[in-house]
């Protein structure tokens, strides 16, 4: 991984880590992210600590995202040298972890012009239990929608996201945004985002599901 491709923001560590430790959801099986996530060290300031660091990944946030992709029949997404030496152009992996709501896992996989959509719902909740798929769907995108996501991308610019945002909070959401080219592997994390790049493109991958995921947030 080239420093500088890989982008976080911290997660809210009060409340939700203690709900997830208690009911046991924070364990995966699988190797789902990148090593160097835990391995490399960001400054980022965060309750109120300017000179804060830390990895782009902690250990529990791994295990914790991972189990909730598991859950969703998700795996580790292939490295940029197999992006390149393949028919497949761009992924783009958007998972959505709502405290209290159902988590989502959005999977949009681009192949010259063609473009595949794979979205599971689970029926646990972002801050606890996974729970199990409540509904999915895997289709090929239509011209128009694939056009539309590749002007979303285009504008968000997500490989210009700032290396760290220090919002943070108790109850909210974290939107996690994964891509993957021939240039490389990147990963965004951001808490309850209002506005801006990973905002914009998580609602884009959430219309396209044409699920009704309220609330938003």
């Amino acid at each position: 991984m080239v420093a500088g491709e890989v982008s976080k923001m911290p997660a809210f560590y009060v409340l939700v880590p203690l709900l997830v430790g208690i009911s046991g959801t924070a364990t995966a099986k699988v190797q789902i992210f990148p090593e160097s996530l835990s391995t490399e060290e960001v400054s980022c300031p965060q309750f109120r600590l300017p000179d804060h660091r830390g990895p782009i990944l902690s250990d529990f946030e791994r295990s914790w995202y991972s189990s909730q992709l598991e859950a969703a029949g998700e795996t580790s997404l292939p490295r940029p040298a197999e992006i390149a030496s393949s028919t497949t152009k761009f992924v783009i992996r958007f998972l959505w972890l709502r405290t209290f709501h159902h988590p989502v896992s959005i999977r949009v996989v681009l192949r010259d012009d063609e473009g595949e959509l794979i979205a599971r719902e689970l029926n646990g909740a972002g801050g606890y239990s996974p729970g199990t798929v409540q509904q999915q769907i895997s289709r090929q995108l239509r011209k128009e929608e694939l056009d539309d996501l590749r002007k979303t991308l285009e504008k968000a610019k997500l490989e210009k996201e700032t290396l760290c945002d220090s919002a943070s909070g108790f109850d909210g959401s974290h939107w996690i945004i994964e891509t993957v080219e021939p240039s490389g592997y990147r990963f965004l994390d951001r808490w309850t985002p209002r506005k801006g790049p990973v905002r914009s493109v998580g609602e884009k991958l959430i219309e396209l599901t044409g699920w009704d995921l309220k609330p938003v947030y």
